[in-house]
C-alpha cells in the first residue's frame, strides 16, 4: 500500500506540524504529523519514521495528538528518550522547537510545515510534483539541494520465505522452491567467492537486476561494521560493465536498519556527479540487502537494474533477503568448516611431532641439558636433507642420532643403511659400498646390490668414516658431488639418490693435514655437524 501525494494535499501538508531531524544518519530529513494518527518511531522498517541507529529500539517511541496538545511517549526502549536533554517517564507535551534525542538522532518538533521546509532548504512548492507513490511509513521530504539521495521507496527486515509456516500460494510457491534448489546448490559448495557467485546468478534468474555484487566485511566477527571495510567478493554483470559502489546512503541505510531496501532515482545521488562509469552504467533502481546473522552483520547483496520500465521492487528485496540469510548461514558454515579442518590439520601436526619426540626420547635416554640440546638439533637439521657428520667417542650413540635424523627426515619411510668402513679391508669395503658383478673377482659368484644402492631413496650411514683408503674416499667423492659410480668389475653406471650421515671418533681435521683424508671430502661431509657428548658428561 502507497501514499500518493497531490496538488489538493498541498494545504494540509503545509499546516501540518512537523518532527525534523536536526542530527544523525537521516539529517535534514521530516515527516508530518497528523491529528488522530500516531506517528511511530524506531529502527524496525514499519515505523512511520525509521531510525537506522543501533542505539535506537526497533520501536522506541511515539508523537500523537492528545488533549489539544502533541505528546512524546517512550515505549519502553533500552536507552531511553530526551527531551531537551531529560530523559522522560511517561507523556511529556511537545513545545514548538523542543527537540527529543534518540541514540545519536535529535528530532525537532516544528508546529508549521513551512519553518521545516526552511530550514531542510528544499522548495515549499510540493504542487511541482503531482503524484508520487511512495511507503506510507518512509516518505521524506528530502535536501535535494545540498544532498541530493535515492529515493527509498521500500525497506524490511523479515521475509516470508524463510517462516517455517510460510503460505505458499502461486506467488511465493515458485521463489521458494528456488530457494530450496539454491541452499543444495550452496552447500555443495567450499570455497567462499563461488559461493558468493552462486548466490548472484540465482538471483539473476529471479529479479530483473543485470548486476550485481557481494561484498563482506574483513573481519566477519566484529558486531559493528565500517562500509570503508567492506571488500568485494563477487560481481555480475551482464553488460560486462566494472564494479562501482552506486550509493553510500542506501549502503549506509541498510547496515543502520539491518533491512533490505529498494531504491529507485539512483542517479540522483550525488556520486553520480563526479563519476563518470556511475553515469555510463544507467542504474535506475537497486536493492541493497544485509547479509546478517545473530547481532553481527557479515556484508551485504548488492543489485542494480538499469532498465527504466522493468525495476526493482518490494517482492524483488524480500527475495534478496531471504538469499542473504541463506547465504549468512553458509558462510558460517563454510567458516566452522574451515576452522575445524585447521584444527585437524594442527592436532594432527602436534600428534606427529609429539610421536617424533617421543621416538627420539625412546632411544636417545636422558635429561641433561646436552641431551635436549641434541634433541632439539635433530629437530631442526633433520628436515634439511642436508649431509650430516656426526663426531663423537666411541660408544656415545653416534648410530642411534644417526636413525634419529632418518626418522625425523622426509625420507623416513625409505631405507636406513649402516655400513662400518672400519671393519673391512679395502677391497671388501668397495664391494660391500658400491656392489659387485659377477665374476669381477674370486668368489664374486654373483652381483652383489651395493650400500648405496640398497640405501637408494633413503638414508646411508657410513661409521668411522675416518678410516676409509684414499683410494675409496676418490669414489665415495664422486657419489657425494652427484655423479654415478660403477660396481667393481662392472661398466654400466649407477645412480642413486641417498642422503649420507657420516661419523668418526678421529680428529678429521688432523687427518687432513697430514695428508691421510681427502679435504674436500672433509667440507662435503661438514655440511651439518653434530657433536655427541660422551656419556661421563651427560648429568
Amino acid at each position: 500500500m502507497s501514499l500518493e501525494i497531490r496538488e489538493s494535499d498541498t494545504a494540509i501538508i503545509k499546516a501540518a506540524p512537523h518532527l525534523f531531524v536536526r542530527s544523525g544518519i537521516l539529517e535534514g530529513v521530516s515527516e508530518a504529523l497528523k491529528t488522530g494518527h500516531v506517528t511511530s518511531i524506531g529502527r524496525a522498517p514499519t515505523n512511520q519514521l525509521m531510525i537506522p541507529d543501533e542505539l535506537c529500539s526497533r520501536n522506541h517511541c511515539e508523537v500523537f495528538f492528545e488533549g489539544g496538545a502533541w505528546r512524546v511517549r517512550d515505549l519502553g526502549s533500552r536507552n531511553g528518550t530526551r527531551v531537551n536533554s531529560q530523559e522522560i517517564t511517561g507523556d511529556v507535551i511537545l513545545i514548538d522547537n523542543f527537540q527529543f534525542q534518540i541514540g545519536n538522532t535529535f528530532i525537532e518538533f516544528l508546529a508549521d510545515y513551512r519553518r521545516a521546509t526552511e530550514a531542510a532548504g528544499v522548495n515549499t512548492e510540493i504542487g511541482q510534483e503531482t503524484s508520487r507513490h511512495v511507503s506510507p511509513h518512509l516518505h521524506r521530504q528530502r535536501n535535494s539541494q545540498s544532498e541530493p539521495r535515492p529515493e527509498i521507496v521500500h525497506a524490511t527486515d523479515k521475509t516470508r520465505y524463510t517462516s517455517v509456516d510460510v503460505d505458499l500460494t502461486p506467488t511465493t510457491s515458485e521463489p521458494a522452491q528456488r530457494l530450496v534448489r539454491l541452499g543444495l546448490r550452496m552447500s555443495g559448495e567450499v570455497d567462499v567467492r563461488r559461493l558468493c557467485e552462486t548466490v548472484l546468478d540465482s538471483l539473476f534468474d529471479v529479479t530483473p537486476s543485470d548486476i550485481g555484487a557481494v561484498l563482506l566485511f574483513k573481519d566477519l566477527d566484529h558486531p559493528g561494521q565500517d562500509p570503508r571495510n567492506l571488500e568485494l567478493i563477487a560481481y555480475k554483470s551482464l553488460n560486462s560493465r566494472p564494479f562501482e559502489r552506486v550509493s553510500d546512503y542506501v549502503t549506509n541505510y541498510a547496515l543502520e536498519s539491518r533491512a533490505a531496501v529498494v531504491a529507485h532515482d539512483v542517479k540522483s545521488d550525488d556520486k553520480f556527479s563526479s563519476s563518470d562509469s556511475l553515469r555510463d552504467m544507467r542504474a535506475e533502481s537497486i536493492i541493497c540487502a544485509p547479509i546478517r546473522i545473530g547481532n553481527r552483520m557479515l556484508g551485504l547483496i548488492q543489485l542494480y537494474a538499469t532498465n527504466p520500465d522493468n525495476r526493482l521492487q518490494a517482492d524483488d528485496a524480500e527475495f534478496t533477503l531471504a538469499v542473504a540469510d541463506q547465504l549468512a548461514g553458509a558462510l558460517e558454515n563454510l567458516k566452522e568448516r574451515s576452522r575445524l579442518a585447521a584444527g585437524i590439520a594442527r592436532f594432527e601436526q602436534e600428534n606427529k611431532t609429539l610421536r617424533e619426540q617421543l621416538l627420539i626420547e625412546t632411544e636417545l635416554v636422558g635429561d641433561s641439558d646436552s641431551i635436549r640440546r641434541l634433541r632439539e638439533r635433530i629437530l631442526r637439521i633433520a628436515p634439511t636433507g642436508a649431509t650430516v657428520l656426526i663426531r663423537g667417542e666411541s660408544g656415545v650413540g653416534k648410530e642411534l642420532v644417526a636413525r634419529a635424523i632418518h626418522q625425523h627426515s622426509n625420507r623416513a619411510e625409505a631405507p636406513f643403511v649402516t655400513m662400518n668402513c672400519a671393519a673391512l679391508s679395502e677391497s671388501l669395503l668397495e664391494s660391500e659400498l658400491f656392489g659387485h658383478e659377477k665374476g669381477s673377482f674370486t668368489g664374486a659368484v654373483s652381483r652383489k646390490i651395493g650400500k648405496f644402492e640398497q640405501a637408494h631413496g633413503g638414508t646411508i650411514f657410513l661409521d668411522e668414516v675416518g678410516e676409509m683408503s684414499p683410494a675409496i674416499q676418490a669414489k665415495f667423492l664422486r657419489v657425494l658431488e652427484g655423479h654415478p659410480y660403477e660396481r667393481v668389475g662392472g661398466g654400466t653406471e649407477v645412480r642413486v639418490d641417498v642422503r649420507v650421515v657420516a661419523a668418526t671418533n678421529r680428529d678429521l681435521e688432523n687427518s687432513v693435514d697430514q695428508g691421510r683424508f681427502r679435504k674436500d671430502l672433509y667440507f662435503r661431509l661438514q655440511v651439518m655437524e653434530l657433536l655427541v657428548e660422551p656419556l661421563r658428561d651427560r648429568r
